[in-house]
């Protein structure tokens, strides 16, 4: 160690550098220190020049005056609760020249003996509640002892924050899933003692006098209902039933306590399968029948032919197997809807008049075996027509070199058909040969005729090979007799 003078001014430095070591380095930067001042802060960040290493504590006491603070919390009793109240510098206790300690001062209540953590004791403080002294209802907060595991008591909850427990006995709801029994508010409840209060309760709503039974047929017929709320909003049955008897709440029960009425719908029969022509008003239009009852309406749209198709195989294999243009440009097929009344599927016009959809028509273009057809893409087809859109094609004629090979192609074909004739008549060669018999004159004509056959076509481009009766006539004697 030494004492340097540079500049005119005097400081400490070690003999020796502390290496700056990863593990060095993160243990000074979490250090703590007491000023000169008496003010707390953390290591400077401070480093030797020559190896980078944060200056040590001794460097800190003789050049600053700083002292190492040592700060061994003291478990807290509670837990997520502070008890120990850590003191002011000026209360620290002096271990050396160097070094302070941190003092600790506990407050509040704890009970001399701490309950034991048990699983029942456990969860019977978390069901229980509380009331704070600003009159607000708290679950218990989840502390616990530290020695022990154990929740803290109703004893603590009051002595350290003035919490009172809340005794609740709830009555028994007349209707399941269904207040009637209105929960007063703190400033209502009882004061047991000076420790506990008992939440009270007002009853409230209609209730009949005589309860109707829970008989299957009554049960599922409660639950088939519709109801209009007093918001307009149609809503099955909520499901609450009568303790009592078990049977589901009846209509005047949700008419008096909910202002709920019965909707009667008789939804009429639509003209197609598969889509709605009878759209259902808004609740705003249904028609109210008496004070606790409304009908639902309809009102009529689209398209409907006078006369339906008949069902004929022809007519749904035609449909099904048509194809449309939509109302968004998109190539779609048949929906398969179809007439209630004769089961037919529906027909282009249903089609045009409800979805805007227009059929598409391809006749296949121009037949010329000597030009290209292509098949334009689909926004390039005939949209003129109002009900339907036409398949166009585009056509390029063949160039020499296409028709030149047409031609040699269908050269081979001739030749290919020839060569099989000519081997259809070998078995009869081969017979003659084996059982010494005259082949007869048709047969020889016949082959020779096959043989010459490609000397006799002057335009390959219009000769149909596959029209038999351009052939040569084919034998009916094989042998002379």
């Amino acid at each position: 160690m030494a004492w340097i003078t540079e500049n005119d001014k005097r400081f400490w430095m070690p003999d020796i550098l502390p290496e700056p070591t990863d593990e060095y380095q993160q243990e000074q930067s979490e250090k703590i220190y007491l000023t000169g001042e008496g003010k707390e802060r953390r290591h400077p960040g401070w480093t030797y020049a020559d190896n980078t290493a944060y200056v040590d504590d001794e460097y800190l006491f003789q050049n600053e005056g700083w002292k190492l603070v040592v700060d061994e919390v003291p478990v807290e009793p509670v837990t997520n609760k502070f008890h120990q109240n850590r003191n002011t510098p000026d209360q620290w206790e002096e271990i050396d020249e160097r070094t302070v300690e941190v003092t600790y001062s506990i407050s509040g209540f704890i009970p001399s003996v701490l309950p034991e953590l048990t699983e029942e004791y456990q969860q019977e403080q978390l069901e229980k509640k509380y009331l704070t002294p600003e009159d607000i209802e708290v679950n218990h907060p989840g502390l616990s002892y530290s020695l022990t595991g154990a929740y803290v008591d109703d004893e603590y909850l009051f002595q350290n924050e003035g919490w009172k427990l809340v005794v609740d006995e709830v009555p028994v709801e007349p209707v399941t899933n269904k207040i009637h029994y209105i929960r007063n508010t703190p400033d209502q409840w009882e004061e047991i003692d000076e420790k506990t209060v008992e939440v009270t309760y007002s009853i409230s709503g209609f209730i009949l006098a005589v309860l109707p039974e829970a008989t299957q047929s009554y049960q599922q017929e409660q639950l088939k209902k519709k109801y209009l709320t007093s918001e307009d909003n149609e809503v099955s049955h909520p499901r609450w039933s009568y303790v009592e008897t078990g049977a589901y709440v009846d209509d005047e029960y949700l008419f008096q306590n909910e202002g709920w009425k019965l909707v009667v719908d008789e939804v009429p029969v639509e003209p197609v399968l598969g889509t709605t022509h009878n759209i259902r008003n808004t609740p705003d239009q249904w028609e109210e029948i008496g004070e606790k009852t409304v009908e639902v309406t309809y009102n009529f749209t689209g398209w409907v032919p006078s006369v339906f198709p008949e069902q004929t195989n022809i007519h749904q294999q035609t449909q099904s197997e048509n194809i449309y243009i939509n109302e968004v440009g998109e190539k779609v097929y048949h929906p398969r809807w179809s007439y209630v009344e004769t089961g037919a599927y529906v027909d282009d016009e249903y089609l045009f008049q409800n979805q805007g959809w227009k059929l598409v028509v391809d006749d296949g273009g121009p037949d010329d075996y000597l030009k290209h057809k292509e098949r334009n893409p689909l926004s390039q087809w005939d949209y003129t027509d109002e009900k339907t859109v036409k398949v166009t094609y585009t056509i390029t004629d063949f160039t020499e070199e296409e028709v030149e090979a047409f031609k040699e192609n269908k050269w081979e074909h001739l030749r290919g058909k020839r060569d099989s004739l000519l081997g259809s008549t070998d078995w009869i060669i081969v017979r003659a040969k084996e059982e010494n018999f005259t082949i007869s004159s048709q047969v020889t004509l016949y082959r020779q005729q096959l043989r010459d056959f490609t000397a006799t076509i002057t335009d390959i481009l219009n000769f149909n090979v596959e029209d038999d009766t351009l052939w040569p006539t084919k034998p009916e004697v094989y042998f002379e007799v």
